[in-house]
C-alpha cells in the first residue's frame, strides 16, 4: 500500500514533468491547435473587444512574455468567454486565452498584467499538460513509452476546463506573476484585487473548505501575495 502511494504521490507527477517538458515543440503545437479548436467549437465565441484594445493587451503580453525562455513561441488569444465569465488560460502550446469580461471587469491594466503573468508562469513550468497527464496514468504510460500523444489529444479541451491546478501548481505560478509585477515595480495588490474580484463571479467555488481542496483558495492566495517582500 506504502509503495503504491508513494508511486501515485511521487512518480506520476514526476514521469508528467519529464514528458511534458521533453515533448517537441511541433507536437506541442499540434497539442494547443487541437484544443483551441475543441475550446471554440463548444465554449468560446469570438471577442468583441475593439481591434484597439485587443492591440493595447497584445503589447502588454509581448512585454510579459520577455520572461519566457528563448525559442518559446506564444501568443494572446481573445474570446467570448459567456458562461465561462471572467476567466484566462494557459494551453499547452502557448497560449493564453483572455476572456471580453475578464477584459471588463479589471479596474486597471495592471490587474490584466498580474492574470496573463500568471498564465505564463503555467506555461513555463507546463503545468496544464503535466496536470492533464497526471490525471491519465494510462495515457502518461503510453506517451512515455512511445512517444505517441494521441491517446490524450480527446481529452485535453475537456481536461482544461475541468483543471484545478494542484497548490504546488498554483503557488509556483504566483510566484512568476509576482516576481514580474515587483520588477515592473507594480504593487502586488494589482493581483490580491483581480483575484477577488473574479472570485465574486464564481461564488460557487467559495464552499469548499481549503483543507478539503488539493488548489489554495482565492483567499489564501491573495493573502500570500500580500506577504510577498
Amino acid at each position: 500500500v506504502t509503495a503504491v502511494w508513494v508511486a501515485i504521490q511521487f512518480g506520476i507527477p514526476a514521469v508528467a514533468r519529464q514528458v511534458a517538458l521533453g515533448l517537441p515543440a511541433t507536437t506541442e503545437a499540434a497539442i494547443g491547435k487541437n484544443a483551441l479548436a475543441g475550446l471554440d467549437q463548444f465554449v468560446f465565441k469570438s471577442s468583441q473587444l475593439p481591434e484597439a484594445r485587443q492591440s493595447e493587451l497584445q503589447a502588454l503580453f509581448a512585454e510579459i512574455t520577455r520572461d519566457l525562455e528563448p525559442g518559446r513561441s506564444s501568443r494572446l488569444e481573445f474570446r467570448l468567454g459567456e458562461k465561462l465569465g471572467p476567466n484566462a488560460l494557459a494551453l499547452p502550446s502557448g497560449i493564453v486565452v483572455i476572456t471580453d469580461e475578464l477584459v471588463k471587469l479589471a479596474g486597471r491594466d495592471e490587474e490584466l498584467a498580474a492574470v496573463l503573468a500568471h498564465e505564463i508562469g503555467h506555461l513555463k513550468y507546463r503545468h496544464a499538460l503535466r496536470h492533464i497527464l497526471q490525471d491519465s496514468a494510462t495515457s502518461l504510460l503510453l506517451v512515455f513509452v512511445t512517444g505517441d500523444v494521441s491517446s490524450i489529444l480527446g481529452a485535453i479541451p475537456a481536461g482544461l476546463l475541468l483543471t484545478k491546478y494542484s497548490r504546488d501548481f498554483e503557488r509556483e505560478a504566483d510566484d512568476f506573476a509576482l516576481q514580474y509585477l515587483d520588477r515592473r515595480g507594480i504593487d502586488s495588490k494589482a493581483f490580491s484585487d483581480i483575484l477577488l474580484r473574479m472570485d465574486k463571479e464564481r461564488p460557487g467555488s467559495r464552499d469548499i473548505p481549503s483543507f478539503l481542496s488539493t488548489h489554495p483558495s482565492t483567499e489564501e492566495r491573495a493573502r500570500r501575495s500580500q506577504q510577498k517582500p
